[in-house]
């Protein structure tokens, strides 16, 4: 349920970013899940994923 002012929400362009965002965050976590990450992986080793997403940004994503 998403909730905010109907005016704004009633905008096709902000439903279609509400959409595509709820989306992405229910693609990301199948495929967290399929890569075999779990709740408690994500919990405890927090530090290290910001850390690793910290050095891709500033260094690029390099996909070998």
């Amino acid at each position: 349920m998403v909730k905010g002012e109907p005016k704004q929400l009633n905008e096709p362009w902000v439903a279609q970013r509400i959409r595509s965002a709820l989306l992405a965050g229910v693609r990301s976590a199948v495929l967290w899940h399929q890569c075999g990450g779990r709740k408690l992986n994500l919990l405890f080793r927090r530090k290290r994923f910001i850390d690793a997403s910290d050095n891709w940004l500033r260094n690029g994503l390099r996909v070998v």
